[in-house]
């Protein structure tokens, strides 16, 4: 198949696409002179400066005033004192001068509780020695988790970086990532950030990359090339209505979650990725030379590079070779730009025409014409599949689970949320279809006019039930709801938590590792809100002995831990003096393990029964 991950940036693109202009003088006339398109190019060249903000108070909040709530884009991107989203060209040398990672995480809730900042990597993973690949940062190697022995991937990426490119590539890459939340994105599990190096740990995907699965096929048949092309249409329409541009996709930065022939795929690496804003073209080269779009050479282009680059996927897919070949890069990036799409030789013979139409309808040079993801996923190619996500049967018992889901205590929810996420959202495939049977417009959230109808073709439920649901079990506070909270709401339904999981959920509460959960960290982890309540009030509702503790016990018969006394205890015996006082128990039993909820519930003054406690 050849070198097809040769990497090109800004200098070397100019570099190329001047080499290029000289190989096509002779064929263009009336164009430009060679020395304005190069002043076109310079003036568009100060992308890679750019350095986004945190992409989830972009979407929802104003950046610069993350508490209000309130919705506005930072356009202009001026210096400020930490040194996030400055133009400088000259790198800042001092190490107090570099801006961290916490200074483009604004808010603290449940979802930005896998960022760590007092705790070293050491502590809790053995990182192997050899690479397993490379990003355009950094290395990616295996790391095991000393508890659960679960593996991960994990990037280090130098945020002293020896220039402002590849520090600005960094800050995008873990700001862009930690916010990311769709199945077909490689889940972050963690992130630590160590001073001078910010190691990401991610799901390990152990299928490797499309790259090859291809190389040892060859080509696929177009069956499987369609599903291929489903999931990845998918996640692209996801981060285009998110404002992201993934900017680098090829074979190599998908790769599967196992070695299963039906495995879902999972896009990886955003090095190159950057916040657009609709109608607003980007500038700065980034790419690969094989996959690179026409209107990046020229220096000026949208988030539909993206698409370009899905329909070169697709070629080699079918055929097993690039659309555009040659010996040299700049004879590859000519091509790109002026040479004949064609579809030759035997291997082509089993290709439906539709399929040739579908690439021709991606790899169209006009990036205005060319369709968005949203679009592509409608093409007649892809009919068949959008309808088995369509006309998905999807279970009432599933559906039941949310409504269960959205009745129990806030504290129950936060913790099968914690539990989700560090499962890195393992579930069956029923869940995915499930979702995006859902998700009406396949654009990786579910809206609450999707849900309602669901609910209410399903349920028989009213919009005000399900306006309160959806806004019960939504804990990300966003617009819609996201996968990570569907997959949350429905996952006891499989009953997976078990009693290494409820340890696991309970460090996480311990952000700071003090070997006990006090209101603060309680607050860092999951928030100062969750459920629509206040996370002081949950803490002051479950802390009745007032010690301002949470603690965790593991009751042991002899040497054997019995699973149904595996107890996270949130208070012991309180006294009140104005009566006799019943203590009972609310205890929420998640698969074998019971999470056990002690309250002062019944009061008994005179001949009235009060309530005291929480509910």
């Amino acid at each position: 198949m050849g070198n097809c991950c040769r990497h090109i940036d800004a200098t070397e693109v100019t570099v190329m696409a001047r080499d290029e202009n000289e190989i096509t003088a002779e064929h263009e006339a009336g164009r430009d002179s060679q020395e304005t398109h190069q002043e076109k190019k310079k003036s568009l060249n100060s992308d890679p400066d750019y350095l986004v903000p945190d992409i989830s108070d972009v979407f929802f909040r104003n950046v610069t005033q993350p508490s209000e709530g309130k919705f506005k884009l930072v356009g202009n991107h001026e210096n400020t004192e930490n040194g996030v989203d400055s133009k400088k060209n000259t790198i800042l040398r001092k190490l107090n001068n570099y801006p961290k990672i916490s200074d483009i995480v604004l808010t603290k809730d449940l979802w930005r509780s896998r960022i760590q900042f007092s705790v070293k990597l050491a502590s809790r993973y053995t990182v192997g020695s050899n690479a397993i690949g490379y990003g355009i940062c950094g290395s990616v190697n295996h790391s095991v988790n000393r508890r659960t022995q679960k593996i991960y991937a994990l990037k280090s990426l130098n945020t002293m970086a020896s220039s402002k490119r590849k520090l600005t590539s960094v800050f995008n890459e873990v700001s862009i990532f930690t916010q990311l939340d769709h199945p077909n994105i490689a889940f972050m599990h963690e992130t630590y950030d160590e001073g001078n190096v910010c190691h990401i740990v991610m799901e390990y995907c152990s299928g490797n990359e499309l790259y090859d699965r291809l190389d040892t096929y060859k080509r696929f048949s177009e069956a499987y090339a369609i599903k291929m092309t489903f999931q990845m249409l998918l996640t692209l329409h996801y981060l285009h209505s998110n404002g992201v541009c993934h900017r680098d996709l090829k074979l190599e930065n998908w790769v599967f979650a196992n070695q299963e022939i039906d495995s879902l795929l999972k896009m990886i690496d955003f090095g190159f990725a950057r916040v657009f804003e609709k109608g607003i073209p980007m500038g700065g080269m980034h790419g690969t030379v094989y996959y690179v779009d026409p209107e990046v050479i020229d220096g000026c282009y949208n988030e539909k590079c993206d698409i370009w680059s899905t329909g070169v996927i697709v070629y080699m897919m079918l055929s097993g070779s690039p659309p555009f070949n040659s010996g040299g890069d700049k004879e590859i990036l000519w091509k790109i730009k002026k040479g004949t799409l064609k579809f030759e030789g035997v291997r082509w013979n089993s290709v439906s025409e539709l399929g040739k139409d579908f690439i021709r309808y991606l790899l169209n040079r006009n990036g205005n014409e060319r369709p968005s993801a949203e679009m592509a996923l409608k093409h007649e190619w892809l009919k068949n599949e959008y309808a088995k996500y369509a006309n998905y049967k999807i279970s009432v018992e599933l559906l039941m689970q949310i409504v269960k889901f959205s009745r129990k205590s806030p504290l129950h929810r936060a913790v099968i949320a914690l539990s989700v996420l560090e499962s890195d959202r393992n579930c069956p495939k029923e869940v995915y279809r499930t979702f995006f049977a859902i998700n009406a417009s396949k654009n990786g959230t579910i809206s609450f006019q999707e849900f309602f109808a669901t609910m209410n073709k399903h349920l028989n439920l009213s919009e005000e039930e399900c306006a309160q649901i959806f806004n019960v079990i939504g804990f990300r506070n966003t617009p819609e709801l996201s996968y990570t909270e569907f997959v949350t709401a429905v996952i006891e339904h499989y009953g997976t938590l078990d009693i290494n999981m409820l340890s696991l959920v309970y460090k996480k509460l311990d952000v700071f590792g003090k070997g006990h959960v006090d209101l603060e960290s309680f607050q860092h982890a999951i928030g100062r809100e969750f459920g629509g309540e206040s996370s002081e009030k949950i803490f002051r509702d479950t802390d009745l002995n007032g010690d301002g503790l949470i603690d965790f016990v593991e009751r042991k018969h002899g040497n054997i831990i019995d699973n149904d006394d595996v107890v996270l205890r949130m208070s012991n015996k309180r006294n009140h003096s104005e009566g006799n006082e019943t203590e009972t128990a609310s205890q929420l039993r998640i698969g074998k393990v019971r999470v056990e909820v002690r309250r002062c519930t019944v009061g008994v003054r005179g001949n009235k029964i009060t309530p005291i406690g929480g509910n």
